[in-house]
């Protein structure tokens, strides 16, 4: 026989060999399953103090829990809401502001401790901890971190151009009065910040966001950089700022959905919470995504979706507020529309780039691309659907449909007052400056008599129908002003004088009881909360009714500068003010500057889309064709 011999292994060294593998076999495999791609679930939210922690922030991370450990493994999912309070467990912390209605239907504020299973506080070194020792390892070998932000945000007083998210800002500090400290200015976490997180960590994991916050949109660039720049090619003389693709593996692998830009407020963030009250992407988004009601947690209000993509879709077409929405591929396209615009001011660009220059010329004052390219035609279906909307919520909105970019770009700008009477201030500004005499007036007013007078019932007895905890309230109040206004005239700002360490905004929630949940008395709270809210009313119907001349015009004057005012002249200072019981009008829809915009969005989209295409910029689209492949990365499966 011809070739390699055949040696026949006894049978015996075959078992042995058969028994070492079944042996080795489950060491071989735990290893491989350590080294197992796993994907992570992280919520953050929660941000401020207990004044701006809002109860829709509340609903909003709880329906996202909720959703989360009813389909993956709970070891799977990181929650990081507020001061850290946990179902379950005796409260840290009251953290949730929520605006309600009395017996009386009267507006009353009170708090809540915001629970979530396995919650952790919402502090800066506590989240950066855990992506640093449980996160990013779950995720490096190629899993998918899946993050909800539904955080206060806003632009960095560091970082000009950067947003933050504005995480919880209060720790404990017995050295102060009520024994909470404010940590607001230092307790954020910018984009800067997360992406070198991401970058030394990540490693082949990617993440896909979803974030509500107001200037959320500057998180777009942890996955892109902030300019694009044109092609060198494209100019028979280069100019310096043309340059070639920069190289996108240098950034984290890193997209998302985010409620608005980099520059702009976002809707939603409300302690009144009702069906007809809270709107915004910060609710569409949850809704649309886990298919709960955010109120009760049922399901089957509207079906899950299969991806952040799909949800962000149905939330936009329902977003009627002052939202901007947005996916990190139509930010990519915006910024390259910029790049693209430079260009057509340029003086050396190159023969063959104008047609295409042309077209995109035409795209931004309201053409539809001419290319026939599937994915780019998807998108402008899915633009023509958000306009629909739009139209069919404010059908004064028309006029913008097809209006070229200026006048897109005119109705964004704030437009100066007019007036066709010959009586009209001459100056935009005089209405501001009359609104602002008033306001001097009435603090004049206030200040010099009203409150004064009332301070003078309070300490001879006058004021003794008001209940006891009132009394108190009122008393604390005073001490605490006069402290405060001691320390600011000798120049005091150390942390342990009142005028510091307390926000004057919150003392109704120091007085209540809220600040230490192991004292806490509710009927207590109820009360001083319910005197809070009708506070200023009740003491100006109080003064209109009295004795003294001079307060009893004082309060006329106040009344008459307020228009608005509900303050009825036959209740007593114990009274409360009669709640607006009116139902609220129905929106109209997103106002001409905020429709404006979003149309002058899907323009930058499309039309420089179509010129990447025209010019066949590979490196350009394929990057995008990453974004969008990992936009619409679906959600695991459930295990559970």
């Amino acid at each position: 026989m011809t070739g390699r011999s055949i040696v026949r292994t006894p049978w015996i060294t075959r078992c042995r060999s058969l028994m070492l593998l079944l042996t080795t076999l489950p060491l071989l495999l735990g290893g491989a399953c350590s080294a197992q791609a796993t994907d992570a679930f992280v919520v953050i939210s929660g941000g401020g103090n207990p004044a701006s922690n809002h109860y829709s922030q509340y609903l909003q991370a709880r329906a996202y829990v909720t959703y989360l450990r009813a389909h993956y493994p709970h070891k799977s999912i990181w929650t990081f809401f507020g001061a850290g309070n946990q179902s379950g467990q005796p409260p840290v912390l009251f953290d949730v502001e929520q605006t309600g209605k009395d017996e009386k239907g009267h507006a009353i504020t009170t708090w809540i401790a915001g629970a979530l299973p396995d919650n952790r506080p919402a502090r800066h070194d506590e989240i950066a901890r855990a992506f640093r020792d449980e996160i990013l390892p779950a995720v490096k070998q190629g899993g998918t971190l899946y993050l909800f932000v539904g955080d206060h945000g806003g632009p960095s007083a560091d970082s000009p151009g950067e947003s933050i998210i504005s995480l919880w800002g209060w720790n404990r500090d017995p050295t102060i009065p009520y024994g909470w400290r404010d940590y607001r200015y230092s307790e954020t976490l910018g984009v800067a910040e997360l992406r070198r997180w991401l970058s030394a960590g990540l490693g082949s994991g990617r993440v896909v966001f979803v974030m509500s916050q107001c200037f959320s949109g500057g998180f777009h660039y942890l996955g892109l950089p902030r300019e694009e720049a044109a092609d060198p090619a494209w100019f028979a003389k280069p100019p310096a700022w043309a340059r070639p693709a920069s190289n996108p593996s240098r950034l984290p692998s890193a997209v998302g959905f985010t409620a608005t830009d980099d520059q702009s407020f976002a809707s939603g963030c409300t302690s009144d919470v009702s069906a007809d009250r809270w709107a915004g992407y910060e609710r569409y988004m949850p809704e649309n995504l886990t298919g709960l009601d955010v109120f009760t947690l049922k399901p089957g209000k509207l079906p899950m979706r299969a991806s952040f993509y799909d949800a962000h879709v149905q939330a936009v077409q329902v977003d009627q507020t002052i939202d901007k929405p947005r996916s990190t591929s139509e930010q990519y396209l915006a910024d390259w529309a910029q790049a693209i615009e430079h260009m057509e001011r340029a003086p050396d660009v190159a023969a063959m780039v104008k047609p295409a220059l042309a077209h995109f010329r035409q795209a931004m004052d309201g053409v539809a691309p001419q290319i026939a390219d599937a994915a780019l035609q998807a998108r402008a279906e899915e633009f023509r659907h958000y306009a629909e909307r739009m139209m069919q919520a404010n059908p004064n909105l028309k006029d913008l449909l097809h209006a070229p970019q200026s006048e897109l770009e005119s109705a964004i700008r704030p437009q100066p007052m007019r007036s066709s009477s010959s009586r009209a201030r001459r100056y935009p500004d005089d209405d501001a400056n009359a609104e602002m005499n008033d306001q001097l007036l009435i603090s004049s007013l206030w200040g010099k008599t009203i409150e004064p007078a009332w301070q003078h019932a309070l300490r001879t007895g006058e004021l003794s129908k008001l209940p006891a905890p009132v009394q108190a309230y009122e008393r604390d109040l005073a001490n605490f002003r006069e402290a405060a206004t001691a320390a600011q005239s000798m120049g005091d700002e150390s942390s342990t004088n009142p005028a510091s360490a307390i926000d004057p905004d919150l003392f109704a929630y120091y007085e209540s009881g809220y600040a230490d949940p192991a004292t806490f008395d509710p009927a207590r709270a109820k009360v001083i909360a319910g005197w809070d809210d009708r506070r200023y009313q009740a003491i100006l119907a109080w003064a209109k009714k009295s004795a003294d001349e001079k307060v009893k015009a004082a309060a006329i004057v106040v009344l008459g500068l307020m228009p608005d005012s509900s303050s009825d002249s036959n209740e007593d200072e114990t009274a409360p003010t009669q709640a607006d019981k009116q139902p609220l009008p129905k929106p109209l829809g997103p106002s001409h500057d905020i429709a404006a915009a979003r149309l002058l969005l899907y323009r930058r989209v499309l039309a420089s889309w179509q010129f990447l295409l025209e010019m066949k910029d590979k490196p350009a689209l394929e990057q995008l064709a990453a974004l969008i492949e990992l936009e619409r990365t679906p959600l695991p499966v459930p295990t559970r």
